[in-house]
């Protein structure tokens, strides 16, 4: 088609759209020490942590599931780690036996070093905390799950094999005549001692203006004629069924979904 893609794919470099949108969304934060950090005072401590879970509860209610849910997930981790560390501590500790039950062939014992005021109050924090993560990571899985069950993957024209790089195109379909983003994937592996893992970059590259001659098949061979570095890209379709947000919610499902298809495929 003459003249195809001119003036139809809005390019931005930094895409200054979608930082705005995310600066106007800031969610209250916690340092990653946030439970040892001064003042060891377990109701203070309680009052950061509900704070921090109101303003998720805040995110989820307005659909927005990243980075919140990340973030979440993260300090979770790192406060259940502290807590098996500090376990397996105390284990390595001398013990005073302090009863011998013969019925049950039992041996009891006891800390020979006990807990101080600051580690009880770690404790009472550890404690608190814990369940109270816990239960808004699995809100957060759930909304997660019944958003993607609402978002569907479909590729456009033939696959290749090489699927380490590509495009993803996402469109809301609740909203008429909604335009179709662009964003670029690159995936990457990681390894440990026992396992290999993949993750995946996104770069924002354009949206073009939905139209019946702009449609995905057109789109991946403008993108084809631009950018001559992927001259045979894979590119899949993500169309979701309900108003989400795009950067916050869309995107990061349509990451895994990605991820998931991908890690089938080999």
């Amino acid at each position: 088609m003459e003249g195809f893609g001119q003036g139809v794919c809005q390019m931005t470099e930094a895409s200054s759209s979608f930082v705005e949108a995310n600066l106007k969304h800031c969610m209250k934060s916690l340092s990653p020490n946030w439970f040892i950090d001064a003042p060891l005072d377990a109701e203070h401590k309680q009052y950061m942590l509900l704070g921090y879970l109101q303003s998720i509860q805040q995110h989820f209610d307005a659909k927005q599931l990243y980075p919140q849910l990340g973030d979440l997930l993260t300090h979770y981790l790192n406060i259940v780690q502290f807590r098996d560390s500090k376990a397996a501590l105390q284990m390595a500790f001398p013990k005073r036996l302090t009863a011998i039950d013969l019925h049950n062939f039992r041996l009891a014992f006891d800390k020979a070093v006990a807990d101080d005021s600051l580690m009880q109050s770690l404790n009472d924090i550890v404690n608190f905390s814990i369940p109270k993560m816990k239960d808004y990571l699995e809100q957060g899985r759930s909304i997660f799950d019944g958003f993607e069950s609402h978002i569907t993957m479909k590729p456009i024209g033939l696959v290749p094999l090489y699927l380490e790089e590509g495009y993803l195109l996402l469109r809301l379909l609740p909203i008429p005549k909604s335009d179709i983003n662009v964003y670029r994937y690159q995936i990457t592996l990681f390894e440990n001692e026992n396992n290999r893992y993949r993750g995946i970059h996104t770069q924002y590259l354009c949206t073009y203006e939905y139209s019946l001659s702009n449609q995905y098949e057109h789109i991946k061979k403008d993108l084809v004629s631009k950018r001559a570095d992927l001259p045979n890209p894979v590119a899949f379709a993500f169309e979701a069924t309900t108003e989400l947000p795009l950067e916050e919610t869309l995107l990061p499902i349509a990451r895994r979904k990605l991820i998931t298809t991908i890690n089938n495929s080999i």
